[in-house]
């Protein structure tokens, strides 16, 4: 059915990298270091506004102090304050042009502000520098997926998706399960549904929770008409709670072709049960 089609397109679940603090960082002074820890602490006790006072207080003494940037990006890109964020990470770049983890966070920034072209240019600049910096692979690909949202993505901007994916995941001796997840909808969007089901596969291997999963592998199965095992699939999406309306309207879109099934051609449905 077209209206199911349009679902994958229009619906797209993505997973986006991002780096931790001490990934960030640079090396600090003892006082520095306090700074930051109590900067920190203030922050996770819920004394947000307190924390970026004490840095602003630092970084207005020390326009040069990278770390102090970087935390008051963090802090606020923690908080969905992406515009703020990409200000301080703005900041961080240009003391620092050259390093990739400022550069990649501000590249979230304007990937979450919808500033595609932006954030497209900061991933690529990380991977001129380092062409081993596989973050920046898989946020590139959910960025060429995302524009769809905008313009209509070609067969071979998927195709370039599915590449920089790819390269992340044969790189990865233990690849995340972002890269997993977003190769397999990137498959499923390629209508390449058997290699969706077996990335899903090994997304579920590592988060049998995650209900994403179990939602676009049902969807990959729906589509090669294997119904049962969708079914089944998107039973346990909704037993998740993914997105309860959508799941609920599949799950009785594929309860009655089931029932269809079982009462009309059943040798059929066994063979399903079994594939």
């Amino acid at each position: 059915m077209k209206w199911l089609y349009t679902i994958v397109l229009l619906c797209c679940t993505l997973l986006t990298s991002a780096q931790t603090l001490e990934e960030l960082f640079k090396k600090a002074t003892p006082d520095e270091l306090t700074t930051l820890a109590e900067a920190q602490s203030l922050a996770a006790n819920g004394y947000f506004k307190k924390a970026v006072k004490l840095l602003y207080k630092e970084v207005h003494h020390d326009p040069q102090y990278f770390n102090g940037f970087v935390l008051l990006g963090y802090l606020h890109y923690d908080k969905g304050m992406y515009k703020q964020a990409a200000i301080f990470f703005n900041n961080a770049v240009r003391i620092d042009p050259e390093h990739t983890g400022a550069l990649f966070m501000r590249g979230n920034c304007f990937l979450y502000e919808e500033r595609f072209r932006a954030a497209a240019n900061d991933y690529i600049q990380c991977i001129k520098m380092d062409p081993g910096y596989t973050p920046a692979y898989n946020n590139l690909a959910v960025l060429r997926l995302k524009f769809q949202d905008i313009a209509p993505a070609t067969v071979r901007d998927l195709e370039i998706a599915k590449n920089d994916l790819e390269k992340v995941f044969l790189e990865q001796a233990d690849p995340d399960l972002r890269v997993l997840f977003n190769l397999g909808m990137v498959q499923l969007h390629l209508a390449e549904f058997d290699q969706a089901i077996k990335m899903m596969d090994k997304v579920l291997e590592q988060d049998p929770q995650f209900a994403k999963a179990w939602f676009f592998r049902g969807l990959a199965q729906y589509y090669l008409r294997n119904y049962y095992l969708a079914k089944a699939d998107m039973d346990q999406a909704l037993l998740l709670q993914y997105q309860p309306e959508r799941s609920v309207e599949f799950v009785k879109h594929l309860s009655k072709i089931v029932n269809y099934i079982s009462l009309h051609r059943p040798g059929l449905l066994k063979g399903m049960q079994h594939n």
